[in-house]
């Protein structure tokens, strides 16, 4: 005896299909349907909807890599253009952290520097650069020059794919490009500035840029088991409230010093910043 073969009573498109195949992590306190995912019938692109993600409030999306897409980058399509995302690849899929609405785009992973072919840093320059998260100047990084904190609120928050914040300094113009990534970093605490200032165009330290990317891994609840500073020659240059924070990044690899010694107080050079961030976002899977 055979068995009745049922009939369905309409085809499944592509779009179904693949949105089967998509899996979507709320944070705590959002329920279901307060973030919709649905496919652009026009681009093939997945496009996230809602108005209730911020900077301290990700949802989380899994989807397939697909042939076509196996040697492409992500980006995020906003009303101010094409952002960088945070994600990974991990078991054969892509992970990414949602922090706004947007259409997923893939696009060629090109970058168009000229002066880092023979950089140490060079490596995780291109990945970071293939992401949109460090741009060049004319096809130059000038991965040897200092790093502003303009330039690395920026950074930050192109990395993490945050939300551009408002938020007064008496020294920052609100029509100035770093105006929101400042006022981000401040709303979360990682990034201050000092009596009423924000100082964008300070040159940051090692030991400050430290503390900040020390505060986004706290802020994912990963410390480090004690003080680690002690172990280099030049500890007791790291101000007290660096310590914890360069003791996460010496914890998960991020730093290790030169000829033993940490160089708190010297400025930070962008190609050095870059093996830093690369690590600190592998670690919290944005990367």
């Amino acid at each position: 005896t055979k068995l009745p073969v049922e009939v369905p009573t309409e085809t499944p498109s592509v779009e179904q299909d693949l949105l089967k195949l998509i899996k979507l992590d709320l944070p705590v306190g959002l329920v279901e349907g307060s973030v919709a995912v649905s496919i652009n019938k026009e681009t093939g692109n997945l496009v996230i909807t809602t108005t209730e993600l911020n900077n301290t409030r990700a949802a989380t999306i899994t989807i397939p890599v697909l042939a076509e897409n196996a040697n492409k980058v992500l980006k995020i399509r906003t009303a101010n253009g094409l952002e960088a995302v945070a994600y990974t690849i991990k078991d054969g899929k892509i992970v990414v952290q949602l922090h706004k609405a947007g259409e997923l785009v893939f696009v060629d992973a090109n970058t168009d520097l000229t002066d880092i072919s023979n950089n140490q840093f060079r490596s995780d320059i291109e990945t970071l650069a293939q992401r949109g998260i460090f741009t060049g100047d004319n096809g130059k990084f000038n991965p040897n020059a200092n790093m502003t904190r303009a330039q690395f609120a920026g950074t930050l928050v192109r990395a993490l794919g945050l939300n551009e914040i408002s938020k007064s300094f008496a020294d920052v113009n609100s029509s100035a490009w770093y105006a929101g990534s400042a006022g981000a970093l401040a709303n979360l605490g990682w990034m201050n500035g000092e009596n009423g200032a924000f100082n964008p165009g300070g040159i940051i330290t090692r030991q400050q840029m430290f503390a900040v990317v020390g505060k986004l891994l706290e802020a994912k609840g990963i410390e480090a088991s004690n003080d680690l500073t002690g172990d280099f020659k030049d500890a007791s240059k790291v101000s007290d409230y660096a310590k914890p924070y360069v003791s996460i990044l010496i914890e998960i690899g991020a730093v290790s010093g030169d000829n033993d010694l940490l160089k708190p107080q010297e400025n930070v050079t962008k190609g050095q910043m870059a093996k830093v961030l690369a690590k600190v976002l592998a670690k919290v899977e944005a990367l």
